[in-house]
């Protein structure tokens, strides 16, 4: 008796769930009709982040293949 009424259970809570995962998904479409258009976003200087990741990378590059000043020799 328990089984049936749980198989039950979990068709219901299944259908609820995708239901209000298919709502939250389509309330801001519906919370924009009738208001102003959006504009678009500002364009980002990614291009200055990416050169200053290869700089770093080229910096600790020669920091890595100089010799130390002192060797084993000293």
């Amino acid at each position: 008796m328990i089984v049936p009424m749980a198989k039950k259970l979990t068709e219901v809570t299944v259908r609820i769930v995708l239901a209000s995962l298919l709502m939250m998904s389509a309330l801001p479409t519906l919370a924009q009709i009738g208001k102003e258009p959006v504009e678009p976003a500002p364009e980002s200087a990614s291009w200055m982040a990416f050169l200053l990741g290869i700089f770093f990378a080229i910096a600790i590059a020669i920091g890595c293949l100089m010799s130390p000043k002192r060797t084993h020799q000293d």
